[in-house]
This record gives C-alpha cells, sequence and structure tokens, in this order.
C-alpha cells in the first residue's frame, strides 16, 4: 500500500509503464482500463522492529511480525492509511487482509514456539477461557501432540475440525506419527488432558482472532472504499491460521472471504471469491500442464491447438508471474492477463473432457475460468 513502494516490475499489467510507480499511477492506469483496484493491507507490518508491535512466541522471543490485538499496530494501521487521504479512490473496490499466517509457527531443537503469547493476546485469551493459560502451565507441552520440528520445516496435524473430540484428536495424532500407538487415549490420562487443552485453546484463538480482525476492518473501512475482505487458508489447513472455516461462516468478520481455489469451501453461501497463491494454484497447474502437454503433441500429428496453446501459456504466465494475489472470477482481466474467449462453459468443458481431466472440484475452477473468458468475449475486452 505504500504510494512509493508499488512493486509492478513483475506485472503485466504495467510492462508498458516506466518505473519507478506510485499508487496515482497504478489507480490511473486501473481506471484507464475500466479495471477495479484491491488494496492488499499485510497486517504483519513486515518487518517491525518496536516490541511494542511484535508477537512473541510461547518461551518470551519476539519476532518481527506485528500482532493484530497490540494497540500499537492498529495505531500504525490507521497512520498508515492516513496517506490515502489525498489519492483518489474511485478505481478501489475494496481492501483484502491475509489472514492466514497471523500467528507464524517456530521451531527450535525440537521444541515448538507457537505464536502469539504477548501480554496482549494472554489477555484476550483469559477473557474468552480464564482458566487457560493456568492450566497450560500444568501440562508437558500440549503443542506436541499436533505440531513437530522436522528440522526444514513443521509438520502438523493436517485437519482439525471444530468438533474434534479429545479422543478424534489423539488419533490424528497417532495417525501423523506424533505420538505412539500404544498411547493412552482414555480420559483422565495426560495425553488426553493435552487434547482437551488444544482444543479449549483453539477455540479460545479462533474468537480472539475473529475479534481482531473485525476490529481492523473497522479501521479500515472509513479510509478505504468498498468491501473488506479477508483471504485466509480454509479447510484443511484452517486451524493452523488461528480459525475454524465452520465457525468463521457463523460470524464472518468482513464483508467476503477470498478462498483457495482447491479449498474444500466450493459450497459455502459465504460471499466469497477465489484467489491463486501457493496451495491455491495446485488444481490449475494441473490443468495447465495437461494443457500443455495436448498443445506440444498436437492431435495425431496434425497443427498444435492455437488455443490451447494461448490457454497454456497464459495460465502458465499466471503462476509464474511474482505478483500478489489474483482474484478469481470477478477479475476479468485477471491481472491484466487476457485468457481467449470461449462462447461458453460447455465449449470449455468440452476442451477439458477431450484432455481427459476429470471434471470434479478442478473442474469447478475450470468453469469459472469459462464465465471469466465468457464476460471477457461479451465486453469485447480481449485482446
Amino acid at each position: 500500500m505504500s504510494r512509493r513502494g508499488l512493486n509492478v516490475q513483475n506485472d503485466r499489467l504495467f510492462h508498458s509503464s516506466p518505473a519507478p510507480f506510485t499508487l496515482e499511477d497504478a489507480l490511473e492506469v486501473a481506471e484507464s482500463r475500466s479495471l477495479k483496484v484491491w488494496l492488499s493491507i499485510d497486517p504483519s507490518l513486515p518487518p517491525v522492529d518496536s516490541t511494542l508491535l511484535q508477537i512473541r512466541n510461547l518461551y518470551g522471543s519476539n519476532s518481527r511480525h506485528a500482532c493484530i490485538n497490540a494497540p500499537a499496530t492498529r495505531a500504525c494501521l490507521e497512520l498508515i492509511l492516513e496517506t490515502l487521504s489525498d489519492v483518489e479512490l474511485a478505481s478501489v473496490a475494496g481492501s483484502i487482509l491475509y489472514i492466514g499466517d497471523l500467528w507464524p509457527l517456530g521451531a527450535s531443537g525440537n521444541i515448538i514456539r507457537p505464536n502469539c503469547f504477548c501480554r496482549f493476546c494472554n489477555l484476550e485469551l483469559t477473557a474468552v477461557d480464564p482458566e487457560l493459560l493456568s492450566d497450560m502451565d500444568k501440562l508437558p507441552s500440549p503443542f506436541s501432540l499436533v505440531l513437530r520440528d522436522e528440522g526444514d520445516g513443521i509438520n502438523h496435524v493436517s485437519q482439525i475440525a471444530s468438533d474434534v473430540t479429545p479422543e478424534g484428536l489423539l488419533l490424528a495424532a497417532i495417525g501423523r506419527g506424533f505420538i505412539p500407538t500404544e498411547t493412552d487415549v482414555s480420559e483422565g490420562a495426560v495425553e488426553y488432558q493435552q487434547a482437551e487443552w488444544i482444543i479449549r485453546y483453539l477455540h479460545a484463538r479462533h474468537i480472539t482472532t475473529t475479534r481482531a480482525v473485525g476490529a481492523l476492518s473497522e479501521i479500515i473501512r472509513p479510509a478505504i472504499p468498498g468491501s473488506v475482505a479477508a483471504a485466509l487458508t480454509a479447510v484443511p489447513y484452517d486451524w493452523t491460521g488461528g480459525t475454524f472455516w465452520d465457525l468463521l461462516v457463523e460470524d464472518f468478520p468482513v464483508d467476503e472471504a477470498w478462498l483457495e481455489g482447491n479449498s474444500d469451501t466450493w459450497d459455502t453461501e459465504l460471499p466469497h471469491r477465489f484467489y491463486m497463491l501457493d496451495r491455491g494454484r495446485y488444481y490449475l497447474e494441473g490443468l495447465a500442464e495437461a494443457l500443455e502437454a495436448r498443445a506440444a503433441l498436437g492431435d495425431e500429428g496434425k497443427s498444435r491447438d492455437p488455443v490451447v496453446v494461448s490457454l497454456a501459456a497464459n495460465l502458465y504466465g499466471m503462476f509464474q508471474t511474482p505478483v500478489s494475489l489474483r482474484l478469481m472470477p470477478q477479475s476479468p482481466a485477471l491481472n491484466g492477463v487476457v485468457l481467449p474467449p470461449f462462447n461458453n462453459r460447455e465449449d470449455l468443458k468440452a476442451y477439458v473432457a477431450d484432455l481427459g481431466v476429470e471434471m470434479g472440484r478442478p473442474g469447478q475452477v475450470v468453469e469459472r475460468l469459462a464465465e471469466v473468458m465468457a464476460a471477457l468475449d461479451a465486453e469485447g475486452t480481449q485482446g
């Protein structure tokens, strides 16, 4: 959001424009092309050097990542938003908060160091569950049930539902190899008490995270027009980001959700869109690989299909260009990368069926791409 730090070097939308580029310049280009812009806000405010803002792990060490429960973080966000007061925001559709990594996990020496346990987070957690932190001190590290240091990263139980039972959590931990198969999973056993505490903690953290995101949205609304959206890591990884998807749907703290295209959330009634970043690209990458294979082989020695070649090239271009979150299906040009038009979904389905791509969840992504292409065709914006 920096007015002087907008990075457009690798974004195709701005390749014909000289750098450096200001926010005003980007908004002017967007308006000239009838595009809407979402202003991305990183609540971690990297890199933060002040301990007034920084997250603090379970053992008291700080990291250069802002805590959204810290009053100083919210004050900094207000100061940042003040820089927009004299900017024309007519082409801005809204703001987007990425909330999938609010509480990063750390580890060293096989010791898990979860975040955040600063005094502000502790106050919020104990407001939800007064005995939570004192009960943790009575147990051997309960986080070892669901998290493990692998040396090159942290492994975790891949899915924890909001209605998980202590028995279910222990069986999942056994299944992941985090605890021995002979572990006593009966009520009252130490491991059972650890599982009970983890469940209490995850629910308290969900509540405090939701409240904090809601508070940030109220700071943003007066400064940026349009909707406030939250991009998040959805099922089955959502619990590591501090929330449970099913509980978020019941009481979502902002206007809409941006979800990974391969998440198990297709049928939600919550206003939502899809983005392509990290895991969100997996299924479309598979589609692009299939398209590339078809384009390279041709059809029984005939010339390559130009539509397939073009579609594959455009998809790969989107995957390989290191720009920020990409929105689908509401952004017709998909960050300036214009896809070749199909007249309707059935045309694209026929291509996909011909390629042998299963019309399961990837097919739903394909259908949304088809809608984008149809919109481009109708609007006459394809190139």
